[in-house]
């Protein structure tokens, strides 16, 4: 059977975002793959192993180093010890310094197909260049001593999020040039022999100064669910005391949750009665000025704040709530249309919850969401309040569709496809 060789920083039983895309996507191929990758390093992951995230047609190769760099150069001695073993290779991002490995290697051995295969652009992000523009948060009033917020939140949590924000800032400083220099990017999309992208917007937005021969190159695939993860939906039951939303992931100061919030401080303020029967969950992490904003506004009877969890009880989680909310970063002074595709709107829609969505009009987000049958709004507070209430009162019908296109045995299918097509 042939083999492939895959570059991923992250990987299971690291709970990333990438990894878990990565081992959906390679545990539903009909073909065999050794991993390489690390088990230390738990930046930018929520932090929880999960073992129970094995496959049989899957290997795993765990590198001892914990340093990036030198995770890099022991990568590329592998590879190149190693390449006669496999038909292909394909490199994940993030991080871009998988990127690095496969870009070395096949400069040395230039007859092995590569696949570079794109969570996020690795430059000239727009995440990133939203960040650095960011104004001043503010919020009503003088704001809340430490006192309060240690009053409300736990220290332990405190304590996490403290953690988290450090080895944040620290990747990210590390990674400075790769996020800012189109130089790796530029070099992967010109060597590589195929390009994966999870969406047709993130595919407009990188290769739009580049001409057909680079173009020709790129396949889409998007995030997927996959059906084994999740229980038997007759074994679900659903809270029919309270209207349970759930967001499930990684909240900060540029996606934030600050105008669904408002929206909640003016439910409460003009239809109390719907406002008491909301019970809003979020697993995961949160800036620290919206954890304030919830205390100002007296939100804690409804928001309650919840601890990160493993990815197996997440789906649990999303199958159990009566809504499932995705919050995407308002990019409009940066770009006109969203790029970003978050892998949990695909395990919310594998879920078959009710989705409501929070984005920009024109992206991906708001494409899948309106296929899937579930409420796309604006960042507008307002919007938000008025979707909520026609929601809440029945006068917006919502579903959601398990669409088959997101289903990933169907979305590997298609990617074996094209490499069996390339390596044969």
């Amino acid at each position: 059977m042939k083999k492939g060789l895959v570059i991923s920083w992250y990987f299971p039983p690291i709970n990333s975002s990438e990894g878990l895309c990565t081992f959906k996507l390679l545990k539903n191929s009909k073909l065999k793959y050794d991993v390489y990758t690390q088990k230390d390093n738990k930046s930018w992951s929520y932090d929880t192993n999960e073992d129970k995230l094995t496959s049989a047609n899957v290997n795993t190769i765990f590198s001892q180093a914990s340093d990036i760099n030198d995770w890099v150069n022991k990568g590329i001695e592998y590879c190149n010890e190693n390449i006669d073993k496999y038909s292909f290779m394909m490199s994940r991002s993030m991080a871009p310094e998988s990127h690095e490995i496969a870009l070395a290697v096949k400069k040395k051995h230039p007859e092995i197909p590569w696949v570079a295969s794109f969570g996020d652009p690795i430059a000239n992000n727009p995440y990133l260049t939203l960040v650095e523009q960011k104004s001043p948060y503010s919020v009503r009033g003088q704001g809340v001593t430490n006192s309060r917020i240690l009053y409300v939140f736990s220290p332990k949590r405190i304590i996490k999020n403290i953690i988290w924000e450090y080895r944040d800032k620290k990747y990210k400083k590390h990674h400075t040039r790769l996020y800012r220099d189109p130089i790796l990017q530029d070099e992967v999309l010109k060597n590589c022999d195929i390009i994966i992208f999870n969406n047709e917007y993130q595919k407009r937005f990188m290769l739009r100064e580049y001409g057909e021969d680079i173009k020709e190159k790129a396949l889409v695939l998007p995030h997927g669910y996959d059906k084994d993860f999740y229980e038997d939906p007759k074994k679900i039951k659903k809270s029919k005391d309270k209207i349970v939303i759930s967001y499930l992931g990684h909240l900060d100061a540029t996606r934030t949750p600050k105008n669904f919030l408002m929206a909640l401080v003016r439910l409460k303020e003009n239809k109390k009665e719907l406002y008491e029967k909301l019970e809003f969950n979020i697993y995961g992490n949160m800036d620290d000025k919206d954890k304030i904003l919830l205390v100002d506004y007296d939100l804690c009877d409804v928001v309650k704040f919840k601890k990160i969890v493993k990815y197996f009880d997440s789906l649990k989680i999303m199958q159990e709530s009566n809504f499932l909310l995705l919050v995407d970063a308002n990019l409009g002074k940066v770009i006109p249309e969203n790029i970003f595709y978050a892998a949990k709107l695909a395990d919310y829609i594998g879920s078959g919850t009710k989705i409501i969505t929070i984005t920009m009009l024109d992206g991906p987000s708001a494409e899948i969401t309106r296929e899937v049958g579930g409420v796309v709004s604006s960042h507008s507070v307002e919007d938000i309040y008025n979707n909520l209430v026609m929601i809440l009162e029945g006068k917006i019908k919502i579903d959601n569709n398990i669409s088959s296109n997101y289903d990933m045995k169907k979305i590997a299918k298609r990617f074996d496809e094209v490499i069996e097509k390339k390596i044969n």
